[in-house]
């Protein structure tokens, strides 16, 4: 059925003749009515012979009814019975479930996954399903598949099978899918990935190694497309602050950063449309991670003479927002290294709770660390836990401080949370709201672990 050769990469594969199912009688009435013989198989066409080495992307297009699936099939089933392992996007119904649940990996493998696909944001994470639109859907379905293809463990070619690539999406998601999975290919070193599509945006951003159009009478026309680029080179230019409002709902954090000094703003030359926007802010004045970035530089005992020379040297990355439907194609990266080259003072600095599993910020160049929990931080953690509450309760903080108060712990736990409270001077003011409000504040605060980066200009330049 079959022909392979000795590197396990060149298939070919046979085209099915079909013949047609049992008739209804309607079927044969309409039949004969159109001169049309039903038991006559439509002739088979000749075989295809393709080398899908690892990084490799077929494309198969051709109008609806042309057999786009059935070559895709095809493939699937030589490559399978060939030794391959076929993973399917899209394969199997999506139990209603939060979205980190469907990845199969661990809580932190899979929340690396779905940021790979361009769904790293904590409310992507925890919505089912029906919750997501249909971008973030085709995301979550290329996330699983992924997480899928990671667990396989034999050294045997692994084939990503995606069929109907960006049929009910608009133009743009679809072709940040296509140009998703040209990425995702890159990044493997035996990855190989077949698609279906009608779209034709979707494969000028897969860039494909192999195009096999269909017409209408089944007949293929192969070929070896030049390879191009994934998407348009993006525009990174000054914005303001319209912009960034525009795309602040995107954003974990709700609400604009305290201040606000710059704005960039990422367009597709093509149309303009606004992509992803970064902003920077003046720095505050005491942060605890300041001496593990820049040591002695900014520790000065006047504070007045301190607060001139923050504002002076140093600037914080405050906000990086992309739009949803063109996540995990390097529009953050970008961003962040068209401010580098040109940044407002010397230092640079930004904190990341996503920086764990969607290290951008590393990626165009600036310095990453981990950033200790605070003793307070440490010390609320230590009773909750002391009283029953682990520590991914916190997400839920109602439900945690039922907990706590159950193992009779409420006198101690407001006793903590007013110590942690006066431990930071952004922290303060929640003593003068209720204790839930303060209880929530520090639920979200002693439970994120952050990354904290920083950018020297003269470290780069010399």
């Amino acid at each position: 059925m079959i022909a392979l050769a000795d590197d396990r990469s060149r298939l070919v594969i046979p085209r099915r003749a079909f013949a047609p199912a049992m008739a209804s009688r309607r079927a044969c009435e309409a039949g004969v009515l159109l001169g049309i013989d039903l038991e006559q198989a439509a002739p088979a066409h000749a075989p295809i012979t393709l080398d899908l080495s690892p990084g490799s992307a077929l494309a198969i297009t051709g109008p609806s009814g042309s057999g786009k699936s059935t070559l895709l099939s095809d493939l699937a089933r030589s490559a399978e019975d060939a030794g391959w392992r076929i993973v399917r996007v899209g394969a199997g119904h999506l139990r209603p479930l939060p979205a980190i649940d469907l990845v199969p990996a661990g809580t932190e493998g899979a929340m690396r996954m779905l940021a790979r696909v361009g769904l790293g944001e904590a409310r992507a994470f925890v919505r089912r399903p029906r919750e997501l639109s249909e971008g973030q859907r085709a995301r979550l379905h290329l996330a699983i598949a992924l997480a899928r293809c990671e667990r396989v463990r034999t050294d045997a070619p692994v084939l990503l099978v995606a069929d109907e690539v960006g049929s009910a999406l608009d133009d743009r998601a679809g072709e940040a899918i296509g140009a998703l999975l040209r990425r995702l290919r890159r990044e493997s070193d035996r990855l190989r990935i077949a698609i279906a599509t009608n779209r034709e945006r979707v494969v000028q951003a897969l860039a494909p190694t192999h195009h096999a159009a269909l017409d209408m009478d089944g007949s293929v026309s192969l070929s070896r497309p030049m390879p191009g680029r994934a998407l348009p080179s993006i525009v990174v230019v000054e914005g303001d602050r319209d912009e960034l409002t525009m795309l602040s709902g995107f954003h974990y954090r709700p609400g604009m950063p305290a201040t606000i000094d710059r704005v960039l703003a990422a367009r597709d030359p093509r149309d303009g449309a606004l992509l992803g926007v970064l902003a920077t802010s003046h720095p505050t004045l005491n942060a605890r991670w300041r001496r593990m970035l820049w040591g002695d530089r900014f520790e000065i005992p006047d504070k007045r003479a301190r607060a001139v020379k923050l504002n002076r040297e140093l600037r914080t990355i405050s906000r990086v927002i992309v739009d949803p439907r063109v996540r995990g194609l390097g529009v953050a990266g970008r961003l962040v290294r068209a401010y580098l080259r040109d940044p407002s003072t010397p230092c640079t600095e930004a904190v990341a709770s996503m920086g764990r599993v969607c290290p951008f910020f590393e990626r165009a160049g600036m310095r990453a660390h981990r950033l200790e929990r605070s003793p307070a931080d440490a010390e609320f953690l230590e009773l909750l836990e002391e009283l029953g509450v682990e520590r991914w309760r916190l997400a839920m903080p109602r439900s945690a401080w039922v907990r706590a108060e159950r193992a009779g712990g409420r006198g101690r736990v407001v006793c903590a949370l007013q110590r942690w409270a006066m431990s930071s001077r952004r922290s303060r003011g929640l003593l003068e709201g209720d204790v839930a409000t303060a209880f929530r504040a520090a639920c979200r605060a002693v439970g994120a672990e952050s990354v904290v980066y920083g950018w020297e200009k003269e470290r780069h330049e010399s």
